[in-house]
C-alpha cells in the first residue's frame, strides 16, 4: 500500500511558506478562494497525517499557472517568500516587456540569437522566437538580480553590484528596493584601483 504521509516538520514548513505567500499576495490569495481552499486542505492534513501527500497535491494545484508561485524546484533561497514574490512579479513584467521589445524592433529581430553554448541560433528562426528571446532575457535578469541581492544579503564588500532590502511600510519586514518606475534599485560599486 502506498505511503501518503508527510512528517510534521515538512508539513508545517510548507504551511508556513504558503501562509507567508498569502500575506505577501492578498489579492491572489482571495482570487478563486485560493487561501480558503489551501487552509481547508491544511486543516484536513492536520487531522489525517497519513494522507498529507494527497492534500499537498491539491494545495499545489491552486498555484498552477501563477508567475509568482511560492512552490518550486531548486534549493532554498536567501529571499523570503514575500521577496521572492516581489521578484517573480517583476521578472514576469520584464519578460512581457522583452517580448514587446523584440516584436517592435526589426534590428533586434534580425540579429538576436541564443548564447553560443545554447546553439547560437537566431530567435527569428524559431517557432516562438519572441517568447524564447524574452525567456532568455528574463532568466539572465533574474540571475543578475539574485546575485546582487545575495551579495548585499551576505555583506560582500567585494561585489560589483548590490541590491539591498529596505524596511516595509509597517517596518515589520524587509522588502526588495524598487525605484518609483518599478525598476530594481541596484547599486553599482566602483572598483577602487590600488595605487
Amino acid at each position: 500500500m502506498a505511503d501518503y504521509s508527510m512528517e510534521d516538520s515538512k508539513w508545517n514548513d510548507r504551511k508556513a511558506t504558503v501562509g507567508a505567500w498569502f500575506e505577501a499576495n492578498p489579492d491572489l490569495a482571495k482570487e478563486e478562494d485560493r487561501e480558503a481552499l489551501a487552509n481547508g486542505f491544511f486543516r484536513i492534513g492536520d487531522n489525517y497525517p497519513e494522507n498529507r501527500m494527497k492534500y499537498w497535491t491539491s494545495i499545489t494545484s491552486l498555484f498552477a499557472g501563477l508567475s509568482n508561485s511560492p512552490l518550486g524546484p531548486g534549493r532554498a533561497s536567501n529571499l523570503t517568500v514575500a521577496q521572492k514574490s516581489q521578484l517573480d512579479l517583476y521578472i514576469s513584467e520584464y519578460e512581457e516587456d522583452a517580448v514587446a521589445q523584440y516584436e517592435s524592433n526589426p534590428k533586434l529581430r534580425a540579429t538576436a540569437r541564443q548564447h553560443g553554448k545554447s546553439g547560437g541560433m537566431f530567435y527569428h528562426l524559431m517557432e516562438n522566437g519572441a517568447q524564447e528571446y524574452a525567456k532568455s532575457e528574463a532568466k539572465a535578469e533574474r540571475a543578475f538580480l539574485i546575485k546582487a541581492f545575495n551579495s548585499a544579503h551576505k555583506g560582500d564588500n567585494e561585489a560589483m553590484y548590490l541590491w539591498p532590502t529596505i524596511p516595509s511600510e509597517d517596518g515589520e519586514s524587509q522588502i526588495l528596493d524598487f525605484n518609483a518606475d518599478g525598476s530594481p534599485n541596484v547599486t553599482y560599486v566602483a572598483i577602487q584601483e590600488e595605487e
